[in-house]
């Protein structure tokens, strides 16, 4: 079996170490020797699904999908140029893809790989640490304080982050797609949490990585 995988920096591996990002390629290892699936994966480091759909269409012009193709986007899709918005708290900012725009393009996403014959599916995203990912966001001088005023509460960047998720969700379930559910096997919330995200506060860690893997990846591939 052949899945291919496009995505951002979760499903290409990435992890935050000591300030520096680097690619944990320990669960991929273990997938191919653990259940003989070969992988092909296209996801990259900032990587929306618009960027996605693109990469998709340049990649079917010359090349071929797997058995079943894994698609995992929102966290980049999600965010704000928070320099903007350190800079005017007061005005209105839009996030790189916006809602309707993100659920019109996952959609064709998942058209596309439908016609090109092989299975969809949709990953939900792991969850967000508010208080870590402002502390990240603002970690070269933006102004916390002018975000949060925008922002109206801390937990506004957890709410409008599952906002995303769960338009993943109503996407797949109203066009009949699979579902890879990678938020529900992570912990509910605070430090229970963040045990498997790195300090970014949205990336997993490598905990994070193997919980992903042994909770969701597994049980999808043995019901395959």
């Amino acid at each position: 079996m052949l899945l291919s995988i496009f995505g951002d920096s979760i499903m290409a591996g990435v992890v935050q170490e000591n300030g520096r990002y680097s690619r944990c390629k320990e669960q991929f290892v273990r997938l191919e020797e653990e259940t003989g699936v070969k992988l092909d994966n296209h996801s990259s480091f900032g990587s929306t699904v618009v960027k996605g759909f693109g990469r998709l269409e340049k990649f079917l012009e010359q090349g071929r999908l797997g058995d079943f193709t894994l698609i995992e986007f929102g966290g980049n899709d999600c965010a704000y140029d928070w320099a903007e918005v350190a800079a005017e708290p007061e005005q209105e900012h839009l996030c790189v893809v916006p809602p309707e725009e993100f659920e019109k393009e996952y959609a064709r996403m998942i058209h596309a790989v439908e016609e090109a014959g092989s299975v969809p599916v949709a990953a939900t995203l792991p969850p967000i640490s508010s208080r870590r990912y402002l502390a990240h966001v603002c970690r070269d001088g933006l102004d916390s304080k002018a975000i949060l005023h925008w922002l109206g509460d801390l937990e506004a960047i957890h709410r409008w982050q599952a906002g995303y998720s769960a338009m993943v969700r109503r996407v797949a379930q109203s066009l009949g797609c699979r579902i890879l559910d990678l938020r529900s096997v992570f912990p509910a919330g605070g430090e229970e949490q963040e045990k498997y995200l790195c300090a970014d506060g949205i990336h997993p860690n490598r905990l994070g990585q193997r919980l992903m893997y042994e909770k969701a990846v597994l049980p999808m591939l043995a019901g395959r």
